[in-house]
């Protein structure tokens, strides 16, 4: 088994932010959460000023499968069946695999 992230940039239709914070977190997230492979999902909002793309929010998916591929494919095919929110904007939908390359590194107490 391999470690990947799959990356989501997103945004809301105007006017629709909280419909589509609460679509994310109570519905998407625990839907694509119930396909095996993937683990774990964490978001990101944007901070104001600083932020340099068109689709400000990101979600993070971790992922433990044998061939990724067939799991993007697996998550095209069930996509169809999800319940998508007219507060997504579409257009702003932004998705990229990357394959894990070593371990986290933390630094320690003493780099401090």
């Amino acid at each position: 088994m391999k470690d990947y992230i799959l990356t989501t940039f997103s945004k809301p239709v105007p006017g629709l932010e909280e419909d589509y914070n609460r679509w994310y977190d109570e519905i998407h997230i625990v839907q694509l959460l119930g396909i095996p492979g993937i683990n774990a999902a964490q978001r990101f909002k944007p901070l104001v000023g600083l932020n340099t793309t068109d689709s400000p929010y990101l979600t993070i998916y971790d992922i433990k499968v044998e061939a990724v591929e067939a799991l993007m494919q697996l998550i095209q095919e069930k996509g169809k069946d999800m319940d998508i929110s007219p507060s997504l904007d579409l257009t702003s939908v932004i998705t990229q695999v990357y394959e894990v390359m070593g371990d986290k590194k933390i630094k320690s107490i003493r780099q401090n």
